[in-house]
């Protein structure tokens, strides 16, 4: 596209040029078909180079070990590839494009990445920030009926494309549906070619503002089309997989998963075990559509949404597992679900202690923290590693396990009090030891 513009000012550029105040090109540099080809021999140039070079050059360098001089190349390409487009009358900001293009190619980008980690989040800040000062509004005013309809026409070309791509590709409905929603606004390099077509003369100075605004506020639409979704298109499916498929009393559905992550997979593989198909609710549309093909009942969309959750046949459900990843979600949603559906039995993932306070003060019927078996089964098989008999060590982590479970229901009222808490939970850890050490003498004398 960057090649094409300069010959598109060829024909109507000297009229372009007399109604407006740009500047030429840059003094000396290539113009018309020649700079479309000269953008082309650039870029391909680049890339080449950064294949055939810069990889064995970098490689170099990282042997060396000094990191200020690795950190120095990635600027100096930088700065070169900037100085070379503007010399061929196109923006600094493509410069650093292909640079990056480039750098991202190299085998050492992960190391890149870390470099740049700390500023990132700045500059991508600014970026934003620069995206809105783009916008004239004075030109949305004047023309906002204009302005809505170049939006809305390319919102549904690009829904519309992606859509047929993502279907040709053979995704299912839900996910191209996501897929299309996700990239249908334009794009921040549009921003990039605007301001080349403005140097190139092959776009006039109001044009390139109606545009920059039309792209600016479909990237602000995304988020609200993604609501909509969610609460329209996905909803609408979810209802006609449920009318279609089988129920779930019927089919003894009588689980529902909420989150089908890590912890939400374990809990249902083992459900499976036993013949138990539970019903599962993921917001991301990769997990729907593998678990779809496995046989599960599945709904896309907010593990917190009780609509959902009754569209899912929570009313019908025995149990309730929640197991997302995010604190206060978990706590509300159980909450919601022991207010609405109170006959089913709500078993949720905590993340820590805290946690697990909050669970209980949200009366959920039981609640485990996601690492403490991990925790327990490395300290079982250290014990084992330091001579304890096998079946001791597991014990001994499930005797620990319940006491230490029972512990933190004890202290639930003593959680705003930090020094009775902490009281508590020396003499619980006395108890605890004290208990071990008996079971420890009786395991021994029965041995």
């Amino acid at each position: 596209m960057i090649a094409i513009l300069p010959t598109l000012a060829i024909q109507g550029g000297a009229e372009i040029v007399a109604g407006t105040d740009h500047a030429p090109s840059a003094a000396g540099g290539p113009t018309g078909w020649y700079l479309a080809g000269s953008i082309l021999a650039c870029f391909g140039g680049m890339i080449f180079v950064g294949r055939l070079l810069l990889r064995p050059l970098f490689r170099f360098i990282a042997r060396m070990g000094v990191r200020e001089t690795f950190t120095a190349l990635v600027l100096l390409l930088v700065v070169g590839s900037t100085l070379l487009m503007e010399w061929l009358g196109l923006s600094a900001a493509l410069g650093a494009f292909i640079a990056g293009v480039v750098l991202a190619d190299s085998d050492y980008r992960h190391q890149l990445q870390r470099d740049i980690e700390p500023f990132k989040a700045l500059l991508l800040g600014l970026f934003f920030i620069s995206v809105g000062m783009t916008i004239d509004f004075a030109t949305l005013i004047e023309n906002p009926l204009g302005i809505v309809g170049l939006l809305v026409g390319l919102i549904l070309i690009k829904f519309a494309v992606l859509l047929v791509i993502a279907k040709v590709s053979g995704m299912e409905t839900i996910s191209a549906s996501l897929l299309a929603i996700l990239l249908s606004q334009g794009g921040e390099f549009a921003f990039v070619l605007s301001q080349f077509a403005l140097t190139a003369h092959a776009m006039t100075s109001a044009t390139a503002t109606t545009l920059n605004a039309v792209v600016a506020l479909s990237m602000a639409t995304t988020p609200l089309l993604l609501l909509l979704f969610d609460k329209i298109v996905a909803r609408k499916i979810n209802t006609a997989s449920a009318k279609t498929g089988p129920g779930p009393v019927d089919e003894g559905h009588n689980v529902l998963v909420l989150g089908y992550g890590r912890v939400g997979q374990m809990a249902a593989r083992l459900l499976g075990t036993q013949n138990i198909k539970a019903t599962l609710i993921d917001y991301d549309a990769d997990h729907i559509e593998l678990t779809a093909k496995y046989g599960s009942r599945v709904f896309y969309g907010d593990a917190g949404d009780m609509d959902l959750l009754r569209t899912a046949g929570a009313e019908h459900m025995d149990i309730i597992i929640v197991a997302i990843d995010n604190t206060d979600r978990i706590t509300q949603i159980v909450r919601d679900v022991k207010q609405q559906y109170p006959q089913a039995k709500v078993l949720a993932r905590a993340r820590n202690r805290n946690h697990l306070y909050d669970l209980f003060d949200a009366e959920v019927d039981y609640a485990e923290r996601s690492t403490v078996r991990g925790g327990l089964a490395l300290g079982r098989k250290a014990l084992v590693y330091l001579g304890m008999n096998v079946a001791h060590a597991e014990k001994m982590a499930r005797e620990f396990l319940t006491h230490d479970y029972k512990m933190i229901q004890e202290s639930l009222e003593m959680r705003d009090d930090l020094n009775a808490l902490i009281a508590h939970t020396h003499t619980a850890s006395e108890l605890i030891n004290q208990a071990l050490q008996s079971d420890e003498e009786h395991w021994g004398n029965e041995s």
